[in-house]
């Protein structure tokens, strides 16, 4: 799970309702059309953000192991429990079921806790996800409608710390373009 909110980054409420059904692992595609929402601890399907969270996203070949292991993980897991809440969903509980998205980030948080790392979140590995395809030199706006956001600049502003480093690498690509080799 953990994995591929990093390398997806989508949302905790879209992770929970992922099915398998919208996943393409020949074509490393993933379409995010479901989503829950947390209203107290109740979850409940919603519309997503914003006009631009249905989407389609393409994974990489790391991303699509990921997806093979889980998938690999489920059979295991419904083959070991007495009953399993058998679903279509990619990510379910050891013996089947969604997980309720406030039980993940708890988990989460824990879990980098116990391995030493500061403490994560499902939103901070959203934030890390845009942060590394700026710095890494994904168009702004790709990477924005990779997230699901409505507003490219409204994404630029969220992420301008990047922006430093991406301004030394532009400087230092268009010196070599124009004057060869630093």
């Amino acid at each position: 799970m953990w994995a591929f909110l990093l390398g997806s980054g989508v949302r905790i409420g879209e992770l929970v309702f992922l099915r398998w059904p919208n996943v393409d692992l020949d074509q490393g595609l993933v379409r995010i059309n479901e989503f829950a929402t947390v209203l107290g601890y109740d979850v409940h399907r919603s519309e997503g953000k914003s006009t631009d969270a249905v989407r389609t996203i393409d994974i990489d070949p790391h991303l699509r192991e990921v997806l093979r292991q889980q998938r690999r993980l489920q059979a295991e897991e419904q083959l070991a429990a007495a009953e399993y809440g058998d679903t279509d969903l990619v990510f379910t509980k050891p013996a089947g079921g969604a997980y309720h998205p406030q039980f993940l980030s708890r988990l989460l948080g824990k879990t980098s806790a116990e391995v030493g790392l500061p403490r994560l979140t499902a939103h901070g590995l959203r934030h890390t996800s845009a942060t590394l395809m700026l710095a890494r030199g994904v168009p702004p706006k790709v990477a924005a409608e990779r997230l699901g956001h409505a507003d490219a600049t409204l994404f630029t502003n969220l992420y301008s710390h990047v922006t430093p480093t991406m301004q030394k690498e532009a400087a230092a690509q268009i010196g070599d373009a124009l004057f060869g080799e630093n």
